[in-house]
């Protein structure tokens, strides 16, 4: 399995003040119109699904604005025997901050995403589900969140009928809940994979059913990794460049969720705020496809090998780096020497929001904490987003 952004980043620790950077930076993305558009007559409303990961030196939860997106999402709680907690003692305080929020914006959603624990309690029984079922709702009312996002990574194919099962109870349980406790229904939503392979592995029949909406994690199409994967590729490329499979672009995802069976208006496109980066075998080939020996060094925010958060892309760019739009896959590249980055930009995100606008739900952000949090304008990819879901609202 490859490894994920969220797995990365959650053992990444180290922490400084990077608002020393600020003056490097200026804003080098223009809004551009959408070249291309999916055919469909419905008109949905639209919600901006943001997931929040807990990073104190780059976004403070009381530094979200509480009108940016339709839902928040705060990653991650886990399941330990057979039950929902929380991952360290300060999530607690955050908890309560981020649903403070709702304050401000009654209309806001705030979840709580669940991503270790699964394969123990899938592989269990009824009754135990039934026990999970009424901690977990209880922990989620006790902390104010309106849902739980599930982000099990990933289901094995022999896990299919028995998470298929726990779904079903889940969803029914929350709807005896609301019933008995005369509340609104806690919301159920998912995080779902960006390989077929993964997404057979679900009974989409069963997620449609039972889920209010999930988001389609379209990234991480291509990262280096030793003898599989050592050219350069593109992160989350709108559409394949030549001579790949439609598969490893967002819109061949998304077509085939929805050729499996998952609602449109439930399917949300899954948008990063992140680039995989790679170390170029030869500084003169630097185009898409280019031989590569390692992944790129990391940045001066993140520090990490192989990851660029897109505050780091606009250093690169202000420190020189060379930006290149294909117009093939519609997102943008850069490179500098040996250094090479497939990041998405607020024009790339633009794109992917008026291209899906009329077909899926929505959209859904990994991660506020690595769009533009330490740059003024902030949250540009988001605030990109969300000004096409809005535009089109308009009578």
């Amino acid at each position: 399995m490859l490894p994920t952004l969220h797995r990365v980043l959650r053992r990444h620790v180290s922490t400084m003040n990077f608002f020393v950077l600020i003056s490097f930076f200026t804003l080098p993305v223009t809004m551009a119109t959408a070249g291309k558009e999916r055919n469909s007559t419905a008109k949905i409303d639209k919600i901006l699904v943001c997931y929040y990961l807990p990073r104190t030196d780059l976004l403070n939860v009381t530094d979200i604005d509480p009108q940016l997106c339709t839902h928040l999402v705060y990653a991650f709680a886990k399941i330990d025997h057979d039950k929902l907690i929380k991952n360290s003692l300060s999530d607690t305080k955050r908890y309560k901050e981020m649903t403070n929020l709702k304050s401000q914006n009654p209309k806001l959603k705030v979840l709580l995403s669940v991503q270790q624990g699964f394969p123990a309690l899938v592989n269990s029984s009824t009754k135990v589900y039934e026990k999970f079922y009424k901690q977990a709702m209880s922990f989620l009312r006790t902390h104010k969140f309106d849902g739980i996002d599930l982000d099990w990574e990933f289901p094995p194919a022999e896990a299919k009928q028995k998470y298929s099962n726990f779904l079903l109870g889940f969803r029914k349980a929350i709807t005896k809940e609301s019933q008995a406790s005369r509340r609104t229904a806690l919301s159920l939503s998912a995080a779902l994979p960006n390989t077929k392979s993964k997404i057979n592995n679900y009974d989409m029949s069963v997620l449609a059913k039972t889920l209010d909406f999930a988001t389609a994690m379209t990234y991480d199409l291509h990262m280096f990794i030793k003898n599989i994967d050592t050219v350069t590729g593109f992160n989350s490329a709108l559409f394949p460049p030549k001579h790949e499979s439609r598969f490893y672009s967002v819109d061949g995802l998304i077509e085939y969720y929805l050729k499996e069976g998952f609602p449109p208006s439930k399917l949300l496109v899954g948008i990063p705020t992140y680039g995989r980066t790679y170390k170029l075998a030869n500084a003169e080939k630097h185009g898409i496809h280019a031989p590569a020996v390692d992944r790129g060094d990391g940045g001066p925010i993140l520090h990490k090998k192989g990851v660029y958060s897109y505050t780091e892309a606009l250093y690169a760019l202000k420190k020189g780096a060379t930006r290149v739009w294909d117009s093939t896959s519609d997102v943008p590249y850069l490179y500098k020497g040996t250094f090479w980055c497939s990041y998405e930009d607020a024009e790339s995100a633009e794109k992917k929001a008026k291209y899906f606008l009329k077909t899926l739900g929505g959209a859904g952000v990994w991660t506020l904490t690595l769009d533009t949090t330490t740059v003024w304008p902030r949250f540009q990819i988001i605030n990109a987003i969300k000004k096409v879901f809005q535009d089109s609202a308009q009578p």
